[in-house]
């Protein structure tokens, strides 16, 4: 029996898309979920039986302290390796694949006893590319190991061992077995988690003196998105666009960044041009009919090309559009389509709008759609004075 442990925080969307593709090799599952704010315990709690979920952990992170990952890890550990001496350690954001199949892994790891299987690390950008510039031009990950007994963590504050390290090491044919890691499929999610822990490490070495690794190791693995990209013949298992829906107002990332800055310097911390602490939720309404639904429809497009990780939703009014139109609307991410309208002129499309919004600006035909840095402005402006609806002009 091999049974996987994976520790989650917020990434639900992963999960649900990955508990099929995990199932290839995995006979049961051992979560710890981190914090959880979304809805992942209780959907892990509903598929138990269908994918043999064995058992799910939960605790709370002190984001004001200084923890021992491997802490953590080892409560981990120790619940999975009750099932089985065959363990598999993979964050949300990975999943095995190659040519060998479950049974030959199993055979594998019997065969070699207090081993530890490297398999390589590849990192996806897409349904069939991965990177192979700089450190990912190979890279080797601990995720797969047989113990004959029990077996401790080596201790360490960050980046530790995801895996305990037995005896013996062997690496494997990346045609046989290898890693999929999928954070890069999304530039601005990947970013935000790679400032993340620069903001991370920021805060640790402010107040408690600490520092796991310098601020470069992270701009090493952006590698400022100059990527080499090479052809893969093994198709990514999942949606490449699973991060899509996943704002930056949604992001856990997101909100620790902003919570801590106010006391640390991060002025020589680059984000790579995201100005991600500058980030705010972006709310618009319209009103769209059939006269002017071409004109509405682009600016639509606008909003969603230049400002995508702000925008929470788009409120569109339907003030007589034909079903072919509505039919391309509700296709469209993050729109809302709000029918049945008793009246669409701007006050009255206020009126509903702000008991639904916290606040939100209004377009039309003619309103010119700006880019990300000044529409943030025009937001920041507004929630900074107790604004609440703007018409853009």
């Amino acid at each position: 029996m091999i049974v996987q442990m994976t520790q989650a925080r917020d990434e639900l969307h992963l999960i649900k898309q990955l508990l099929p593709v995990w199932s290839k090799y995995i006979d049961g599952f051992v979560f710890m979920i981190d914090t959880n704010t979304d809805e992942t315990v209780s959907y892990l709690n509903s598929v138990k039986d269908e994918f043999n979920i064995l058992e799910v952990l939960e605790y709370e992170k002190d984001e004001n302290s200084v923890a021992i990952e491997t802490n953590e890890k080892q409560i981990l550990f120790d619940a999975a390796f009750k099932y089985s001496n065959k363990l598999i350690y993979l964050d949300a954001d990975e999943y095995l694949d190659g040519n060998m199949t479950k049974n030959e892994v199993e055979i594998l790891l019997d065969n070699n006893p207090d081993t530890l299987l490297m398999a390589e690390w590849i990192q996806y950008t897409s349904k069939n590319t991965i990177r192979v510039d700089g450190k990912w031009q190979q890279n080797f990950a601990d995720r797969i190991a047989h113990y004959t007994s029990h077996i401790k963590y080596a201790p360490k504050q960050m980046h530790s061992a995801h895996i305990p390290k037995p005896e013996h090491i062997i690496y494997l044919d990346k045609n046989d077995l290898f890693v999929a890691h999928l954070q890069w499929l999304d530039k601005n999610y990947s970013a935000i988690k790679q400032y993340y822990w620069k903001v991370v490490e920021c805060f640790h070495h402010t107040n408690f003196g600490i520092q796991a690794l310098p601020y470069e190791e992270y701009d090493k693995s952006v590698n400022n998105f100059e990527w080499q990209e090479v052809k893969t013949d093994f198709q990514l298992k999942i949606d490449q666009n699973v991060y899509k829906n996943i704002t930056n107002a949604s992001n856990y990332r997101v909100r620790y960044i902003k919570e801590k800055s106010s006391g640390l310097d991060l002025s020589g911390i680059n984000d790579w041009g995201l100005d991600i602490l500058n980030s705010i939720p972006m709310y618009f309404c319209c009103v769209v009919y059939d006269g002017n639904f071409d004109v509405l429809i682009k600016k639509i497009m606008n909003v969603l090309d230049l400002n995508e990780y702000d925008t929470e939703s788009i409120f569109v009014y339907d003030a007589g559009m034909q079903n072919s139109q509505l039919e391309k609307l509700v296709k469209i991410n993050k729109l809302k389509v709000i029918d049945n309208c008793e009246a669409t002129d701007e006050l009255s499309i206020s009126r509903h709008a702000l008991l639904n919004l916290p606040y939100a600006i209004y377009i039309d035909e003619n309103s010119k759609i700006h880019r990300s840095k000044l529409m943030r402005e025009i937001f920041a402006f507004m929630v900074k004075n107790g604004y609440r609806w703007k018409a853009l002009k």
